[in-house]
């Protein structure tokens, strides 16, 4: 997984070429492909508006860090156990 970020409030954006800007992580990705047709030529078009995006970034003073897939955000929790939870 590659994470970017900025040096400027640490957000991330994707703008589209009808002008729309999205700001955030996963869910803005979610929400572009949602808004768009999958066609090889849209998905064409999007890869190569973000590679621009991505040296733009970079050539701002924004780094790309690379994180181990075996890292997690959310610490792992205590099993919950459900023994004895139904009513009789």
């Amino acid at each position: 997984m590659t994470v970017l970020k900025s040096h400027k409030k640490g957000k991330a954006t994707a703008s589209l070429k009808s002008g729309k800007i999205l700001t955030g992580g996963l869910e803005s990705l979610a929400k572009l492909d949602r808004e768009h047709s999958f066609t090889p030529k849209c998905r064409e078009g999007i890869r190569e508006e973000l590679e621009r995006q991505v040296q733009e970034f970079l050539m701002q003073g924004g780094e790309i860090q690379g994180i181990a897939p075996d890292v997690m955000a959310d610490p792992p929790r205590k099993p919950q156990s459900k023994y004895g939870s139904r009513p009789i």
